[in-house]
């Protein structure tokens, strides 16, 4: 995978027609699909004018806002919601 770039991934995702049923297909096997409830979504936090250099977590992602791809921070927040004896357990991150 040394020698796979951001860029011809999103190439490749451009080119394709994926749905989110797809990529549940393809990571179903390796998900434990009782007792729970996960939301994942992703966002990027808008860096226009931040030096790229100088900040690791900065680089270009697609932004569905713009529809286009920009400078910024790609985030993956989540919501993981577990039922147990009547008590949920909620679980937040980023």
């Amino acid at each position: 995978m040394e020698n796979l770039s951001h860029d011809s991934i999103n190439r490749f995702l451009l080119r394709e027609d994926y749905t989110p049923k797809d990529l549940f297909i393809e990571v179903s096997p390796q998900i434990e699909l009782e007792g729970g409830t996960v939301s994942v979504d992703d966002m990027v936090i808008d860096k226009l004018y931040s030096d790229k250099e100088k900040a690791e977590l900065i680089d270009y992602f697609w932004s569905g806002k713009h529809k286009k791809v920009v400078k910024g921070i790609n985030m993956l927040p989540y919501i993981i919601l577990i039922e147990m004896e009547y008590q949920f357990l909620l679980i937040i991150g980023l």
